[in-house]
């Protein structure tokens, strides 16, 4: 008798072990995925959302200017502005993102997202703007006291690194992950610590620019872009001709290539491609008036765009009432394949 209830005890046991290990599915994260492709490790957490219900939700204006909102304004009609996805350099399945309460006095908020489990993680809720994330781990980021701040992928050892007047215009971290440049009047480049390295004046604004290596950047002056190494002041014309004047911009060092969102005179943009290698320059999507790319990024790993979608002049199929929206859209290197993201409550 004994040893039969040893025998059901063991049992019990290895029963509850089990019940330890066993993980619920995931609820779904609308995002597109595409089957065919293999580098996809996390397509089982995904569900299609389709480019029908996509224009089911927004509806393009025939006449912006003949239609007004019942209080004569553009209203809102979501409670959360989300802006500036930052891909995980070590991993295209996770990006950090901005986001703001609409109806809130609060200010805005850092998170982390997670595509393969659906996790969201709070980061920080002294946020400005412009933010980076480096290869080794740490996040970089303009707060609301407008200095710059560093700190860990997971919330972790929030520092602030500079204490200059005026605004510090956080930049990108160097691929290695060793130093940053930023922009106060001039662009310097500082080490992780914040202690300044180099300075120069005469360069473009903060978005016009981006890393190529660990001494040269990737400048835009008058439309041209432009290598500088920062050491020796050289300067490189890549191209001969303007290839954008007021555009939202993102580099693939990984493959040369500029992504370029070029207003197209209707009160919204064009989305590019400009190929440094070739110099040849593809349009990749003509958006509808009023509908603009802000400041995104690209992951060459997955072949996926990033970016906000700043719709200023809609209107939803129901109601006919004209809204104001910014929303996250993930899409294809080829401008194909644009969804919406929602993140889960």
């Amino acid at each position: 008798m004994l040893g039969k209830s040893k025998y059901i005890i063991q049992m019990v046991i290895v029963l509850a072990a089990l019940a330890s290990c066993r993980k619920d599915p995931l609820p779904p994260i609308l995002i597109d995925i595409n089957p065919s492709n293999p580098f996809n490790p996390c397509a089982e957490s995904y569900s299609d959302f389709s480019i029908s219900d996509y224009e089911k939700e927004l509806k393009e204006l025939v006449n912006p200017d003949a239609l007004t909102s019942p209080t004569g304004f553009i209203e809102p009609n979501c409670s959360t502005f989300y802006s500036e996805p930052v891909f995980n350099p070590s991993n295209p399945y996770e990006i950090i993102y901005a986001k703001k309460e609409v109806y809130s006095a609060g200010d805005e908020e850092l998170w982390k997202f997670n595509f393969c489990n659906g996790q969201s993680t709070f980061i920080a809720n002294n946020f400005s703007h412009f933010v980076d994330w480096s290869i080794n781990g740490w996040l970089l980021y303009t707060a609301t006291n407008n200095q710059i701040f560093r700190i860990k992928e997971d919330g972790d050892s929030i520092t602030q690194i500079t204490n200059q007047s005026g605004i510090n215009n956080t930049g990108k971290w160097s691929p290695n992950g060793s130093k940053f440049f930023m922009i106060n009047g001039s662009l310097k480049i500082l080490n992780f610590s914040g202690n300044e390295l180099y300075s120069t004046s005469g360069l473009p604004v903060f978005n016009a620019v981006d890393w190529i290596d660990e001494e040269r950047l990737l400048i835009v002056q008058d439309g041209v872009f432009k290598s500088f190494n920062f050491q020796t002041g050289e300067k490189i014309q890549i191209q001969p001709t303007p290839v954008c004047h007021v555009c939202t911009k993102i580099f693939d060092r990984k493959h040369f290539l500029v992504f370029i969102g070029e207003e197209n005179g209707e009160g919204g943009s064009d989305w590019m491609k400009f190929d440094l290698n070739t110099g040849v320059i593809t349009t990749l999507q003509e958006l509808a008036p009023s509908y603009q790319y802000g400041k995104g990024d690209v992951s060459p790993e997955s072949g996926k765009l990033i970016m906000p979608l700043v719709r200023s002049r809609w209107k939803d199929s129901v109601n006919n009432e004209i809204y104001y929206r910014r929303d996250l859209i993930l899409l294809d290197e080829n401008g194909a394949g644009e969804r919406i993201i929602t993140f889960p409550n």
